[in-house]
């Protein structure tokens, strides 16, 4: 098996995996137009059905919208504090450096003082 029909499998797997895993309503009704030549109580009790059906999938659907919006919010999060996180880093590391470069000439100055004094 070459790797690329492997890692297409493997794709599949764990799409399959993740899709398992979501709660999403399950249509069991027969949803189609109504027959013909039903009595109007038949016809009201269907319509009845798929009011209900259309609600809950109404539901359903604010129900997700609400989870993208939270996670839209918790991504812009991350990202913000990703991006802090790495301007801190850089800042101290630039600290680190300026502190680097002032203690090497303290020391230069103070190396300089020293044989100038011996002589």
């Amino acid at each position: 098996m070459r790797k690329g029909s492997l890692c297409s499998l493997l794709v599949v797997f764990i799409f399959s995996s993740a899709m398992a895993d979501v709660s999403v309503g399950i249509v069991q009704q027969n949803v189609g137009p109504a027959p013909q030549g039903q009595s109007a109580e038949e016809l009201l009790a269907q319509v009845r059905e798929r009011t209900q059906y259309r609600d809950f999938l109404l539901e359903e659907l604010a129900a997700t919208e609400e989870k993208i919006k939270v996670c839209t919010q918790e991504k812009k999060k991350w990202k913000t504090a990703t991006i802090l996180g790495g301007i801190g880093v850089v800042a101290t590391g630039a600290t680190a450096i300026g502190q680097k470069v002032a203690h090497d000439k303290q020391e230069k100055n103070k190396n300089a003082n020293q044989t100038t004094d011996k002589k």
